[in-house]
């Protein structure tokens, strides 16, 4: 990954735009992948108490432990004629990100 964010801050320097993008640290899909095992491995080793429904801080726990920073999550809700109907099996996905700069290139 750090081979693809240098290459990446190397031709965004070229055209002079550096600290103007910025990126997730790393690939949602593979986090999501990540850390939806490691949830598994926690549930089938006891470590959820309830295994009714998803334990949200402890996926954003695994996410975080991948990503490397702090993330959160937030069911999905719309607003159609004064209704607000949340999908609370829709997840909103928040983290730090980075930012381009002279740093990154190697």
């Amino acid at each position: 990954m750090k081979n693809v964010i240098s290459q990446t801050a190397a031709k965004l320097d070229e055209k002079g735009v550096l600290g103007r993008f910025s990126t997730w640290p790393v690939p949602v899909s593979m986090m999501g992948t990540i850390a939806s095992t490691e949830y598994a491995i926690k549930l089938m080793n006891g470590e959820i108490a309830d295994t009714s429904k998803i334990d949200f801080a402890v996926l954003e726990q695994c996410m975080a432990d991948y990503a490397g920073v702090a993330v959160k999550t937030n069911p999905y809700a719309e607003t159609a004629n004064g209704n607000t109907v949340t999908y609370d099996n829709y997840r909103l996905i928040i983290m730090d990100f980075l930012t381009y700069d002279k740093s990154m290139i190697q």
